[in-house]
């Protein structure tokens, strides 16, 4: 295996589903960019990354470094810092302007953005306005890239990571290492797939109470999207033992923690999620109020007349 490092310059394709990846990258010490292939998913252009694998030669596109494992580092070299700072991620900061903090701040210039952001102002075009959406910026972005680095082993895309730091803010970590699966109901876009993929690779046990009781919920979700309003308590246990691999009593006690907690509603062993439940109740007892009403409305259904009306609108609408 071959470990080298460098900076992203452009990021040439990336399969959102799989992660997988071709960037063009400039490593220290080698004089031209050159391609690298792998799952790259929670890299950006300008980011400084530390690759772990093959040269290899394909057939149609050339030599190539297939990537078989890698880590987001901080730049320590003057190329690595330009390449972060000019690549678009920190807002009011482009190529020229990076050019121009370097050359004052040469290899200082990342402790001076963390540590002493004011003497920016000292760098010639920074006024107060440029300098606070600088500042805001980098504070950003630094707080996403410590959040990237504890879950790049998740493989997290950028994007997402700053979807869950817009949602806790600086408390991001904590409240993932405390239970992941909150990450379901507070971030769209994760499922819980990922959250569970997450949640593994923080050391959470296969068996733990907080993953049974989101993989509860996942089923009853996806039922739901099936149409369904409840389950019967052992298609539902059935369900999530199945996803889960866990033994079937782990799923029966959690569930009945799970309803005493009052995450479900149990019915005569037909389970709810609570606000289905609770619209169920209410669509049946307003129906049973307008059927005890004297002013009961009685309404005709004319099959003849109905298939007529659904032929002529299928065929303007050229569903024939």
């Amino acid at each position: 295996m071959t470990t080298i490092e460098g900076a992203v310059i452009e990021i040439t394709f990336r399969n959102e589903d799989n992660g997988f990846s071709v960037v063009r990258f400039k490593a220290e010490g080698r004089p031209d960019p050159f391609v690298c292939v792998g799952v790259l998913t929670a890299v950006e252009n300008g980011q400084t990354l530390r690759l772990t694998g093959e040269w290899e030669l394909h057939k149609r596109f050339g030599r190539q470094f297939s990537v078989t494992s890698y880590e987001i580092v901080r730049p320590t070299t003057l190329e690595g810092i330009e390449a972060l700072l000019g690549s678009g991620l920190i807002a009011s900061i482009g190529n020229a302007r990076a050019k121009k903090i370097i050359s004052m701040f040469g290899l200082d210039t990342l402790n001076i953005l963390d540590n002493e952001p004011r003497r920016l102002l000292e760098v010639n075009g920074i006024g107060e306005k440029i300098f606070a959406a600088i500042q805001e910026a980098w504070q950003e972005q630094k707080h996403i890239r410590d959040l990237m680095l504890f879950l790049q082993a998740s493989s997290v895309g950028i994007n997402v990571a700053h979807k869950i730091y817009k949602t806790y803010g600086l408390n991001a970590r904590e409240r993932i290492s405390g239970n992941p699966y909150c990450l379901i109901d507070d971030v769209w876009g994760i499922g819980f797939k990922k959250a569970d993929a997450i949640a593994q690779k923080l050391g959470f046990t296969h068996d733990s109470f907080k993953r049974i009781r989101a993989g509860l919920v996942h089923v009853m979700n996806e039922a739901q999207a099936e149409g369904h309003t409840y389950l019967p308590k052992t298609d539902l246990v059935d369900r999530a033992t199945k996803l889960l691999d866990v033994k079937e009593e782990l799923v029966l006690y959690s569930l009945d923690h799970c309803t005493a907690e009052k995450t479900f509603t149990n019915d005569e062993d037909r389970l709810f999620l609570p606000q289905l439940f609770e619209a169920e109740t209410t669509v049946a007892r307003l129906l049973s109020e307008k059927t005890a009403s004297r002013n009961t409305v009685v309404v005709r259904y004319d099959q003849r007349a109905m298939d007529e009306w659904l032929g002529n609108y299928c065929r303007r609408s050229g569903w024939d």
